[in-house]
């Protein structure tokens, strides 16, 4: 091993979400820090499926005009444009079969890293 256990800090999306500020906190005292920072979380997703995108396919085929748009990128006319060719993401679900393969995959994994850790690891 090339790091002792109280060099690690490992934290879970699943934990984040519920509670931003405390995953911050325990953050800022594993580095040391004072915890004078007050920064208020930001409910907004990065990459959110519910807002209208142009989709893979189209940004793939379309991307040899990005650099002769980008000059008109903010303005009027390219907005009406872009609203024409963007719409909510749609991801297809993910198939049963393939979903039991890949926990049957992952589950030594899984189980080393709940052994590891010395917790479970709920929805893994």
């Amino acid at each position: 091993m090339y790091y002792s256990s109280s060099q690690l800090l490992i934290l879970f999306f699943e934990e984040m979400k519920p509670d931003p500020a405390g995953q911050l906190i325990q953050l800022r005292n594993f580095l040391g820090l004072r915890n004078n920072f007050h920064a208020s979380p930001d409910d907004k997703k990065v990459k959110d499926k519910a807002i209208p995108m142009v989709s893979p396919e189209l940004r793939r085929r379309l991307g040899w005009l990005k650099p002769v748009v980008a000059p008109f990128r903010n303005t009027h006319i390219f907005g009406k444009l872009h609203s024409l060719v963007v719409r909510e993401v749609e991801y297809p679900a993910l198939h049963p079969d393939l979903r039991k393969r890949m926990v049957e995959y992952y589950a030594p994994e899984a189980v080393a890293l709940r052994k590891l850790l010395g917790r479970e690891l709920p929805g893994w």
